[in-house]
């Protein structure tokens, strides 16, 4: 087993975990300590499975480069986990110069992902493992992740994270595309998206029921405020299931929509579906129906007029006289006459 960068969040979870005195950490309590970690550095909701659990403790113990020293302690049937001794932790332990390079290697990979406060410690880390370990300076990149380092609002990414955690609303000082002016209000965040390589932030005007989003790149500046924190009335994760992009319209429910796919599009739609909630209905030797169950919105048009060369909406009828006007737009513009 490798130190990968999923690994290595797991790793220092649970090296948290065993030298914490003060509780006791049965399996599913460390399996609830992993997934957090892998949340909060990733995003990713994916629960890690008991066996690859016990396969990093054995890693941990006897394959990898800290040989832990751990108690397993019962109490009535269940085992909880400890280190024997609780000062220890991996991150005390000297690597040997590749284990060193491989670090550095998972490392680097993660700091593509730049705005992140939840790796603000990494670029600590690897000037202290280039001082520590004759490694090289500069890696070569040989993996990269779709990113914009130079998009605008990054740096509010940071404030809004530990505002959300923290539960404090912020003053924030907001200039939509349509606004002549920035526009100043308290606001209660509650949770981050990225969609089309831009950064939303979720929650609610202060008074105002229905929740709103703002474009980070369109926020001028943002301020602590020590007014009381109004708590989410929607699951943002649940809520997003059924949609593609950040836009939900109001009062409405998720539609069922019904696309034709042309046959030599098909295997790159089944590859890599529209949406999770993508089934097939009928398949023939012209092509492939399928269904959806999504929030109409903006963003499902911009990615079906994307592919309107090869897929055809059959209903919702709402949704298909959109497309179809939107085509007849596109056409106009591309009239003969215009030179």
């Amino acid at each position: 087993m490798s130190i990968n960068k999923q690994a290595l969040i797991r790793y220092y979870a649970l090296d948290k975990c065993f030298r914490n005195g003060a509780r006791k950490f049965f399996k599913q309590d460390l399996l609830d300590a992993c997934q957090e970690a892998i949340y909060n550095a990733t995003g990713n909701r994916e629960g890690i499975k008991e066996r690859q659990l016990f396969n990093d403790i054995k890693f941990m113990q006897e394959e990898g480069p800290w040989d832990i020293h751990l108690l397993k302690l019962k109490e009535g049937k269940r085992t909880y986990y400890r280190y024997e001794d609780l000062n220890y932790s991996i991150q005390n332990t000297p690597l040997s110069e590749k284990e060193a390079l491989l670090l550095k290697e998972a490392l680097t990979t993660l700091t593509q992902f730049k705005g992140m406060p939840q790796l603000e410690w990494i670029d600590d880390i690897l000037e202290r493992l280039q001082s520590n370990y004759d490694l090289p300076a500069n890696l070569k990149t040989v993996i990269d992740f779709e990113s914009n380092p130079y998009l605008k609002g990054l740096e509010h990414i940071s404030p809004l994270y530990h505002a959300i955690r923290e539960e404090h609303p912020v003053e924030i000082s907001y200039q939509g595309f349509t606004m002549d002016t920035p526009q100043e209000s308290l606001f209660h965040p509650h949770y981050l998206k990225q969609y089309n390589n831009r950064w939303f932030v979720f929650g609610n005007i202060d008074h105002q029921p229905d929740f709103t989003n703002y474009a980070l790149d369109r926020i001028h500046k943002i301020t602590k405020s020590d007014s009381p924190y109004c708590v989410p009335c929607h699951d943002y994760h649940e809520l997003f299931e059924d949609t593609i992009g950040v836009s939900i319209p109001r009062n409405s429910e998720p539609a069922k929509i019904v696309l034709f796919i042309q046959k030599t599009q098909w295997p790159y739609v089944k590859n890599k579906p529209l949406h999770g909630s993508q089934k097939v209905v009928q398949e023939d030797k012209e092509g492939v129906t399928i269904s959806l169950e999504l929030y109409l919105n903006f963003e499902l048009e911009a990615l079906l007029l994307s592919q309107s060369h090869s897929i055809t909406v059959i209903s919702p009828v709402s949704l298909k006289e959109n497309i179809r006007l939107k085509i007849e737009k596109a056409m106009s513009n591309y009239s003969l006459s215009i030179m």
